[in-house]
This record gives C-alpha cells, sequence and structure tokens, in this order.
C-alpha cells in the first residue's frame, strides 16, 4: 500500500539552527533556551547532528517544526524528569531521537493536553526511548499523522491514545511503526465509556506496526479504528486485544 504523502507546506520561513542561538550539541549543557529562542525567530527550528540536553519541555508552536539530522545523528535528551516535547496543532517533529537521563517518570512526547488541540499534527521518522510512562502519548486533537515511528522500553506504552480529554479521531499510523519492550502496551487506543463517547478515539487507520515482547499486548484497540497489515507477537498476555467497544478489522 502506497504511503499517504505528509505536507508539510504549512511551514514557512528559513530554518533557525538551534546552534546559533547557543544550543550545546555536546549534551553537557541544557538547551532548553537555544530551543525557545529558534522558535522566537522562525518557526522552523533545525536541529543538526549532536546530543542536546533538555532540562525543561519544549511547546512546538502551532504551525511550527523541530527538524533534526535523523535519528542516527540528532539525539535529544530530557535531563530534568520532564516531557521533552508537546506537539500543538499543525505541529511537527520529525527525524530525531529522544531519550531520557537518569529516573524518569512523564511521557516522552505528548500531542496536545487537556486544553492544546493538537490536530494535523505530524511525527515522521522519530525514535523514542525510556519514558517513565508513554513513548508517545496523545492527548487532544485529531487529522494527523504517525509515520516511521519507533517507541521502545517505556514504562508503559509506545503509543497511547489517551481516553477522556478531548477529540482524539481520524489518526493515520503509517509507514514502519516498532513498539517493541513496554511495559505495558505497543500500541494502547483507549476506549470510552460507551461507543457513543466523545472522549474516546475513533476512526482510526492504523498500517505497519510491528509489536514484540511488550508486557501486556502488542496491540489494544478499544473503540472503533481499522487495523491492516500489522504484525505481533511474543507479547505478554496477547498479541492483539480488541476492546468491547471497537469495530475494528484484522
Amino acid at each position: 500500500m502506497a504511503l499517504t504523502k505528509v505536507s508539510y507546506s504549512m511551514i514557512s520561513g528559513a530554518p533557525a539552527n538551534v546552534l546559533d542561538y547557543g544550543a550545546d550539541s555536546t549534551g553537557v549543557a541544557d538547551s532548553s533556551a537555544a530551543f525557545t529562542a529558534a522558535f522566537v525567530a522562525s518557526n522552523n527550528v533545525y536541529v543538526p547532528t549532536g546530543s542536546f540536553k533538555l532540562a525543561s519541555v519544549i511547546t512546538i508552536p502551532p504551525y511550527g517544526q523541530i527538524c533534526g539530522a535523523g535519528i542516527n545523528n540528532t539525539t535529544i535528551t530530557a535531563t530534568n524528569d520532564n516531557v521533552a516535547f508537546v506537539l500543538q496543532y499543525w505541529s511537527q517533529l520529525r527525524e530525531l531521537k529522544v531519550v531520557k537521563a537518569g529516573t524518569h517518570t512523564k511521557n516522552l512526547v505528548e500531542v496536545g493536553s487537556a486544553t492544546l488541540d493538537a490536530g494535523r499534527a505530524v511525527i515522521s521518522d522519530v525514535w523514542v526511548q525510556g519514558a517513565g510512562v508513554d513513548g508517545i502519548q496523545l492527548i487532544f486533537g485529531n487529522l494527523g499523522t504517525l509515520q516511521n515511528i519507533v517507541s521502545i522500553s517505556n514504562g508503559l506504552n509506545g503509543i497511547r491514545f489517551l481516553a477522556g480529554n478531548g477529540d482524539l479521531n481520524a489518526w493515520t499510523l503509517q509507514g514502519y511503526i516498532d513498539l517493541r519492550g513496554n511495559g505495558n502496551d505497543g500500541l494502547r487506543i483507549e476506549g470510552g465509556a460507551s461507543v457513543g463517547d466523545p472522549l474516546c478515539s475513533k476512526s482510526n487507520f492504523i498500517t505497519g506496526v510491528t509489536a514484540q515482547e511488550n508486557a501486556q499486548y502488542g496491540v489494544f484497540i478499544g473503540t472503533r479504528s481499522n487495523l491492516v497489515s500489522c504484525y505481533a507477537e511474543a507479547n505478554t498476555v496477547g498479541d492483539v486485544q480488541l476492546g468491547t467497544l471497537q469495530e475494528a478489522m484484522k
């Protein structure tokens, strides 16, 4: 199946290189202030090859993006038990690795919040590893895309659609989605109180997931999503669990 082309046409302006705003590519000094300053200059922020420490959360503004030099070249480390990135409406996180240092009790990447709509957000070509809770937690926003994601060895779920905050519908997961060794589920899409509950996640299209060696389920689908051409094995409780509210296809 051909991938749906992800458009970046809403991102404009010359990229602001975080090195020009004081970021430390050796990972010794905190670069949070440099990321914030780069977004003041442009909504298009580039993080070159290197290791960058973030001791506080970076909230990507609407229509803004952070783009690295590739998952093998750009590493972001959350060092103060903090969420590394929060995405908002039509924002993007691309081509980098996000990890933690020391004890971690948070998510590493959050898409929206209880009050921030992250509709049409994009996470593409991103590796996430070692979160205390979820590697990537989706909270509020419709019609986004997760493409070519590795989310492994997180405390709970590799990718979690969190029910109960706001609309979280019609997401596309595509490309290669590698979810391994997580403390709960590889992919968890939570159901609500009923099929009609507006605060559960519905009408998502999921393809290309590989879920292995997770402590609960490889894939847990709580409600009304399409699951196509995915692979799950060696998960402790079960490989695929379709919840009582789902309307799913395998």
